[in-house]
């Protein structure tokens, strides 16, 4: 067991280099701060049972307060939920829906538990949707829901629906085409159905094409091209390129 000798100098006391026609070398060493030479004060806690038992007391109390406030916070929370369709819901046989284009009119009455302060919100819940359903989720194309026109080749994410016979759907995919249809309306107040999409969704995630033209009408012949191409003459009546189609508009958000 010898005794060692440590001799410690600072970097920067070190004379630089010189080369040989004069000039300096430069050292490839860090400086002599304390952060550079790794000699910063650390500070670790002793772990010790009163410590330890000390710091989950804490934590636990911090979570538990978290916890009260959040539940009484769920507490205060009125809703009323009712179902008008579906199974279970012979009550409301004025409102089932049999297939594809029916249209009915119904009224569902709905009682508060107990006083509902403004503002009240009204959703709609739809069951064996499978909107997570992968291949679902993943059947539209971004670039066109931006408004980039696509070709055909193009949209093979789109599947199963990108075609309609020969013409190529804008926008395609099951996500873009499926749409809940039903209309809510109030009979003792009345409801705004504006500011309910972000504003970033409106402006820049979902735009019309270049060269898209439409004009909401107010005209019956309209029904009469829902499912092929209008007739010259009313494409022409209202400006419209030739071969326009008609879309039934549901609803005063439509703009």
């Amino acid at each position: 067991r010898g005794r060692r000798m440590v001799l410690e100098t600072e970097m920067a006391s070190l004379p630089p280099r010189r080369g040989r026609g004069g000039g300096r070398v430069a050292r490839k060493r860090p400086g002599a701060s304390a952060f550079k030479q790794q000699k910063l004060s650390a500070w670790q806690p002793t772990l010790t049972p009163r410590n330890i038992v000390a710091t989950l007391s804490v934590i636990g109390a911090v979570c538990t307060l978290t916890g009260v406030l959040l539940l009484r916070a769920n507490a205060r929370v009125v809703a009323a939920r009712r179902q008008y369709d579906g199974v279970g819901t012979d009550r409301y046989a004025a409102c089932k829906v049999d297939g594809f284009g029916q249209s009915k009119q119904c009224q569902v009455r709905i009682k508060a538990p107990r006083h509902m302060k403004a503002p009240i919100y009204v959703y709609y819940e739809l069951s064996n949707l499978h909107q997570n359903h992968r291949r679902y989720a993943n059947s539209l194309n971004h670039d066109q829901l931006m408004g980039t026109v696509k070709e055909k080749h193009a949209l093979s994410s789109c599947a199963p629906l990108k075609l309609n016979g020969t013409r190529t759907l804008n926008p395609c995919g099951l996500v873009a085409n499926t749409m809940f249809s039903d209309v809510i309306t109030l009979t003792n107040g009345e409801m705004r159905e504006n500011s309910i999409a972000y504003a970033s969704d409106k402006r820049q995630k979902f735009e019309q094409p270049d060269g898209f033209e439409y004009v909401v009408v107010d005209d019956d012949d309209v029904r009469d091209c829902l499912k092929r191409p209008c007739s010259t003459d009313l494409c022409a009546r209202y400006d419209l390129p030739a071969d326009c189609f008609g879309y039934e508009c549901v609803g005063g958000d439509f703009d």
